[in-house]
């Protein structure tokens, strides 16, 4: 509760069993982003609301085509 007051973020170590350990280069060299990914991305780590993550796909082409269907 402490952590979480202190504008820490917590999570109980049994529903996040490996996740709490920083990232590695390896472990995540198969990730590739695509340029139009990065603002979404950006917008999810600093806690974007969903409706501002909308907005930031609502120029996409291939967005809008998916959502059409």
């Amino acid at each position: 509760m402490h952590a979480v007051l202190l504008g820490e973020t917590w999570m109980a170590p049994k529903y996040s069993p490996g996740i709490q350990e920083p990232a590695t280069a390896e472990a995540t060299q198969h990730l590739r982003f695509k340029e139009r990914d990065r603002p979404v991305l950006r917008g999810v780590f600093e806690g974007s609301a969903n409706e501002e993550l909308a907005e930031l796909t609502a120029g996409s082409k291939t967005t809008n085509a998916t959502a059409a269907k």
